[in-house]
C-alpha cells in the first residue's frame, strides 16, 4: 500500500510539473496575442501558486507519511488542473486563430483600399463604433469631405449634393452610421448603394458606394472601408446596347430601388398617347400609381393584376427568375386605346440598380388585330 501511495504522490507531482511547464509556455505566448497582452501580469499569479503546490507535493511525498485519501486528493488535483488547462488552451488557440484571420482580413481590406484610391472618387476608412473618420482619399473629394471628423457629419454635409426626388424626403438609409452598424450586426460584411448626385464640379452622375465591414483586430470596433466610384452613363448604356438594342423604346430610365431617373425620353411630353413621367426624377411607385394605374383598360380585377405586376417587389422577384421582365398594358389616353410595353433589365443586383424601358407597341397590336 505504501508503494501505491508514493506512486500517486509522485505521479501527481510529475503531472503537476507538466502542467507548470505548459502554463509557462502559455504565459510566454500571450504577448503575441494583442487582446491578451495586458493580462500577462495577472497570468503570473496562478503560476506562482502552481509552484507552491508543486513544492507542497514534494514535501508531503518526501517528509510526510500521507494516507491513501491524501494521496488520491493530490493526484486527482493534478488531473483536474490538467483537464482545465487543456480546455483553457483550446479556447485560447481558437482566439489566436480568430485574431490571425481578423488581422489578415483587415490588412487585405486596407491594401485594397489603398489600391482603389487612385481609381475612386472618394475613399474613407471609418471607425463606426467611435463615429470617427480615420483616413480619407480619392480623386474627387468634396470640400466638406476634407474637414469632417465624424462619419455622421460627413453624411449630413453631403445631403445638398444628393438629387432629391419624389416628396423631397431624405432618410438615413443603409449608409448612415446606424444603418451600417445594424447591417454588420445582422451578419453582413459588405454594403452597396447607388445614388444620383451632383459632384463638386456641378456635373450630375450616378455613383456606386461600397462599404467593406470588419471588426478591428484587438478592439472589436466596427470599421468600414468605403469607396465611391463613378457609375457613369457609359456603363448603363453598355447594358442597354448588349441587352435591349433589339427593342424600339421611347424611354430609358435608371431605376435605383424605388427611385427613377429618365435618361432618354419623349421630348414632347404632351404628344398624343404619351405616357411620360411628370418629372425626370421621382419615385417609381408614384409614377405607377398616379400615372399608369389610372389609365389602365379592362375590368377592375385585371387592372389590379397589372398594377401588381408593375410593383417594384414583383419586378425584382421576376428578374430573379428571368431577364428581361416584360409587361404589356393597354391604356386609354386622350380618348384612344394605346398599348405600352414595359421592360426591365438588371444592371447591378446588389445595389438594386435596374434599367426600365418603355415602348409603344400600339401599331403592332393593330396589325395583329387586322389579321384576326
Amino acid at each position: 500500500m505504501r508503494g501505491f501511495i508514493c506512486f500517486l504522490i509522485f505521479a501527481g507531482s510529475a503531472i503537476l510539473l507538466f502542467n507548470i511547464i505548459r502554463y509557462y509556455k502559455f504565459m510566454k505566448s500571450t504577448g503575441k496575442i494583442e487582446s491578451m497582452a495586458e493580462t500577462k501580469k495577472i497570468l503570473s499569479v496562478p503560476f506562482f501558486f502552481l509552484m507552491l503546490f508543486f513544492l507542497g507535493y514534494l514535501f508531503v511525498g518526501i517528509f510526510r507519511r500521507p494516507d491513501i485519501v491524501v494521496a488520491a486528493i493530490l493526484f486527482g488535483g493534478s488531473i483536474y488542473v490538467f483537464v482545465m488547462f487543456s480546455i483553457m488552451f483550446f479556447i485560447v488557440r481558437k482566439i489566436r486563430d480568430s485574431e490571425r484571420k481578423l488581422n489578415s482580413l483587415y490588412a487585405e481590406m486596407k491594401n485594397n483600399l489603398d489600391a482603389l484610391t487612385q481609381d475612386s472618387l472618394t475613399v474613407f476608412r471609418v471607425n463606426l463604433t467611435k463615429d470617427l473618420i480615420e483616413d480619407r482619399g480619392g480623386q474627387d473629394l468634396y470640400a466638406s469631405d476634407l474637414i469632417a471628423q465624424s462619419y455622421t457629419d460627413l453624411m449630413l454635409s453631403r445631403l445638398p449634393s444628393l438629387l432629391i426626388r419624389g416628396k423631397n424626403e431624405i432618410t438615413p438609409g443603409l449608409f448612415s452610421r446606424d444603418g451600417l452598424l445594424a447591417h454588420y450586426r445582422a451578419g453582413h460584411t459588405s454594403a452597396t448603394e447607388v445614388n444620383f448626385v451632383r459632384r463638386k464640379s456641378g456635373r450630375y452622375c450616378f455613383v456606386r458606394m461600397h462599404a467593406a465591414l470588419a471588426a478591428q483586430p484587438g478592439t472589436d470596433e466596427v470599421v468600414a472601408f468605403i469607396t465611391e466610384q463613378n457609375y457613369n452613363t457609359e456603363m448603363v448604356n453598355d447594358t442597354v446596347l448588349k441587352k435591349a438594342l433589339v427593342d424600339q423604346y421611347d424611354m430609358i430610365t435608371y431605376l435605383v430601388g424605388n427611385e427613377y431617373g429618365v435618361v432618354i425620353g419623349e421630348k414632347a411630353q404632351g404628344a398624343k398617347g404619351s405616357l411620360f413621367p411628370k418629372s425626370r426624377y421621382g419615385l417609381y411607385e408614384e409614377f405607377i400609381n398616379e400615372q399608369v394605374t389610372p389609365v389602365l383598360c379592362g375590368e377592375e380585377d385585371e387592372k389590379k393584376e397589372i398594377s401588381k405586376a408593375l410593383t417594384l417587389e414583383v419586378v425584382e422577384q421576376r428578374l430573379e427568375e428571368k431577364e428581361p421582365y416584360e409587361v404589356i398594358i393597354s391604356c386609354r389616353i386622350d380618348g384612344a386605346v394605346y398599348y405600352k410595353k414595359f421592360v426591365f433589365y438588371v444592371v447591378d443586383k446588389e445595389a438594386r440598380f435596374y434599367i426600365f424601358l418603355k415602348s409603344d407597341v400600339t401599331e403592332r397590336f393593330a396589325k395583329q388585330m387586322r389579321f384576326l
